[in-house]
């Protein structure tokens, strides 16, 4: 498995804001190229609302993705 870190813009509660998210990946498969956009449900830690991070994967990562820590 392999971590890498994703900046989302936030705008719950009103005032926005980033969060740094440290996802997880399985290693994919050598000579691929990149995966196709990714969305993931995370909860931003000022409101505790459910939101989602749409982001492109680094090349080299592949599925399945798992939020370990937003920051």
């Amino acid at each position: 498995m392999n971590n890498f870190e994703i900046v989302v813009s936030c705008y719950s509660g009103g005032t926005p804001h980033t969060h740094t998210i440290v996802v997880e990946s399985s290693t994919g498969v050598r000579g691929a190229s990149t995966p196709t956009r990714v969305r993931l449900q995370y909860t931003c830690p000022a409101t505790r609302e459910a939101l989602m991070a749409t982001f492109e994967p680094p090349v080299g990562a592949a599925r399945p993705f798992n939020i370990l820590k937003v920051n």
